[in-house]
């Protein structure tokens, strides 16, 4: 896979994009405008289909298809056609979860195993001396805090996969990640406990409450946790549709809905909280869900995070809040602009969009805002020019490993600039005059390109106590965790006697991975997953040993702080980790 479309594809996974500047001509229909962003998107990323709806205060003002639900039949994408829209039905999952909390039956502060029977997580590896799952609030899961961890990725996207009831068993005893309000770090197996813990509360399964309580009384009409409706959007990858697995951990992300179900959700929020068949939640609950939870976390940095939603503050438009979602080959997001009573919804159905909806959505939002006041809307600041702004030692002192959610990276000074092999390719990092570095991927390893995918892209490095961090800064000076600098610890020789490549014995039709290798790296251990979700060796992660039987990942965010375990059994060695049993079947070629 080139770097164009591995590389700089992760990368922008990892950190993000700033929305690209919109400076409204305020000639012509916005609405053609907006057709022209969406079809030139989805040209440029090889997306085969996608839904769009724009909403102002109670009215759909935009609601169109683009491209094919299904290119082989030639059925076009309409506003009515269903997707996958993932981690979307997390906002459900909580507004479920504040309507428990509306009614008194708890509290946000709650211990969260007094509402969900047999919740014991083990301690965490690193930090665990005073912790206790007393710590572990409903907040704290609903804000990605908790500290428990983030994925069991052995039944996710399968042909078997496990029924959400089943999570508070497959998380009993594994140890937690970190302590809880020690740093964000995403997790789906908290949404899930979550969605089985409304269920037990309102003694009715967890799709019939989400269905009764948000999905009817918001009038989302084609809304539903089933697949195979007749107006279900196929899926793709590289421009191939793909068989849709099962989805597993159903309260984190298994709601299918169109742009039209979407927008008549949208217009319940902007109507604080009461939909066209009645009261969801109140005004001053939705405004507690919107209020930033983690402003007193210093290694979040400017993350903003409410209950379940994300937040972000803009100059000119003042706040946001929405969520996006990523499943097997849909990618999704809806915003809402609470100020401006507006809201934009994005489907996509093909994996590619990932590189797309945040920027995109951003840019229709600012279209149509400008085309409804008819004002122009300030465009954001420059992207940052690098400018080698910076002295040979102190680029010197920033190399060194570092933990991201791109796994391990490491960091060689080359001149003033630092230089990284990324999946395959080559990235370069310019310093700019503003203490931050941008990217450059290079072609052939010589050749520098600043591509538009990376063009308002910029990382930065900061010390929060005794951690030094990697950040993206957004236009508007905000700073979002990327990854975090780690100390090499060698491999012990229990570990290195283990290196080699491993099938998986319990994955039936997984397509996240369908094996591991663990691999030597300069006297270093790193675990490598391999399978559809990551291919080619393309995520790569620092291990520590911790014992001749356990690995820790460590660093900050989604699934750093995991294990791999190796077990004994009768049949022979096991390594075993986020609920895969693999054995050792060759040394690495």
């Amino acid at each position: 896979m080139s770097i164009r479309n591995t590389a700089l594809a992760l990368l922008l996974l990892v950190f993000g994009c700033a929305a690209p500047a919109i400076a409204p001509s305020g000639e012509g229909d916005w609405r053609e405008e907006v057709r022209r962003l969406v079809l030139g998107g989805l040209d440029e990323h090889d997306v085969v289909g996608a839904s769009v709806a724009i909403v102002h205060g109670q009215e759909t003002l935009f609601a169109e298809g683009f491209g094919w639900a299904d290119e082989a039949n030639e059925i076009p994408a309409s506003a009515d056609t269903l997707f996958r829209v993932g981690s979307i039905t997390k906002t459900l999952t909580a507004i479920s979860v504040m309507q428990l909390v509306e009614e008194g039956a708890l509290s946000l502060d709650d211990p969260f195993g007094e509402h969900l029977p047999g919740f014991a997580p083990a301690p965490p590896v690193r930090g665990g001396q005073d912790w206790s799952a007393d710590q572990i609030t409903v907040r704290s899961l609903l804000t990605h805090h908790s500290g428990i961890v983030g994925d069991v990725y052995q039944g996710m996207f399968a042909d078997e996969i496990h029924a959400y009831t089943e999570y508070v068993d497959l998380v009993r005893g594994v140890p937690a990640a970190s302590p809880p309000n020690h740093a964000w770090a995403y997790s789906n197996v908290a949404f899930t406990l979550l969605g089985h813990m409304v269920e037990l509360k309102r003694g009715t399964p967890y799709t019939e409450v989400v269905r009764e309580h948000v999905i009817e009384p918001s009038g989302m009409p084609t809304a539903t946790f089933e697949l195979g409706a007749p107006a279900f959007s196929r899926g793709y990858a590289e421009g191939k549709a793909e068989k849709l697995p099962e989805l597993g951990m159903l309260p984190a992300g298994a709601l299918n809905a169109s742009a039209n179900d979407l927008a008549s959700y949208s217009k319940m929020l902007l109507a604080g909280g009461t939909g066209p068949r009645g009261l969801v939640l109140p005004q001053a609950r939705l405004d507690e869900m919107w209020t930033r939870q983690n402003a007193d976390i210093p290694l979040d940095l400017d993350l903003d995070m409410g209950l379940a939603f994300f937040r972000r503050e803009h100059p000119d438009l003042g706040l946001e809040v929405g969520h996006s979602g990523g499943t097997a080959y849909f990618v999704t997001v809806f915003l809402v602009l609470p100020e401006h009573d507006l809201a934009v919804v994005l489907l996509t159905n093909s994996r590619e969009g990932g590189a797309l909806i945040g920027s995109l959505a951003r840019k229709l939002g600012r279209v149509a805002l400008a085309g409804i006041t008819g004002q122009p809307v300030s465009p954001d600041p420059e992207p940052a020019q690098a400018t080698d702004a910076i002295s040979q030692e102190a680029v010197a002192k920033l190399a060194g490993h570092y933990q991201t959610q791109l796994g391990h990276l490491v960091l060689v000074p080359r001149d003033k600039r630092l230089r990284s092999e990324v999946a395959g390719g080559t990235l370069e990092f310019r310093a700019t005059d503003r203490g931050t570095f941008v990217p450059y991927a290079l072609l052939f390893g010589f050749i520098p390109l600043r591509p538009a995918a990376l063009e308002r892209l910029e990382i930065g490095f900061e010390r929060v106590g005794n951690d030094e961090l990697v950040f993206q800064r957004t236009p508007e000076g905000l700073r979002t965790p990327g990854g975090i600098r780690i100390t090499p610890v060698p491999a012990t020789p229990a570990w290195l006697a283990r290196v080699g490549e491993y099938e998986i014995l319990n994955g039936v039709g997984d397509l996240v991975f369908d094996g591991f290798s663990i691999e030597e790296r300069d006297g270093l251990l790193e675990f490598v997953p391999d399978g559809p979700m990551v291919p080619d060796g393309q995520l790569r992660l620092a291990t520590e040993a911790i014992s001749d039987e356990r690995l820790l990942i460590p660093g900050l965010g989604r699934n750093r702080g995991d294990v791999v375990d190796a077990v004994a059994t009768p049949e022979g060695e096991e390594i075993h980790f986020s609920g895969f049993r693999a054995r050792k079947i060759s040394k690495k070629r």
